[in-house]
């Protein structure tokens, strides 16, 4: 768990525990699916659906934890996980147009321009720059290397990218 996530669980159960104590729930076993309904149903009035639904999921994933390490713990459905996502506005990203970021390009110079063109031409996330290595590049196949932490289970994900000519000249 990385420091942002773990400050959000803590975040979010904290909030719920004061929810509870406000409620007068003392036990476990008296989370019921309506008391989690107001807590969820009054974070998404204050914060919205996807705030509430991230407040859900992270709750569900708890409430799963302890049906599996906690000794007593209540062994039914999850009453975070009767409760019924609710709806969210996605909003749209941002995307600045190939004549813009091709401005922006002619302006850096250096590793700033190296650093956008790899951005420009992999798609790749931050953190999957940063993680590079020279070992991750392959210039006799003209492919680069990103890893990223996107599976179910702890490990890395690779994944081989062919480089486009301008990235080849920028990186040597």
């Amino acid at each position: 768990t990385s420091p942002k996530d773990l400050a959000e669980k803590k975040r979010i159960m904290k909030a719920f525990f004061e929810y509870c104590r406000e409620e007068g729930i003392k036990r476990i076993e008296d989370i019921k699916t309506p008391q989690v309904y107001r807590f969820l149903s009054g974070i998404c009035d204050t914060k919205g659906g996807n705030v509430a639904n991230k407040y859900r999921k992270r709750l569900m994933t708890a409430w799963s934890w302890g049906i599996d390490y906690v000794d007593g713990f209540p062994q039914g459905m999850s009453p975070f996980k009767r409760v019924k996502p609710f709806p969210a506005v996605k909003k749209e990203r941002y995307v600045p147009p190939d004549a813009d970021v091709i401005k922006v390009m002619e302006q850096v110079k250096g590793q700033d321009l190296v650093m956008l063109k790899t951005y420009y031409y992999t798609g790749a996330r931050r953190s999957e720059l940063f993680r590079l290595k020279w070992s991750d590049i392959n210039f006799s196949n003209n492919t680069i290397r990103l890893t990223d932490r996107k599976t179910k289970g702890q490990g890395m994900r690779e994944r081989f990218l062919p480089m486009d000519a301008e990235l080849v000249k920028a990186l040597k």
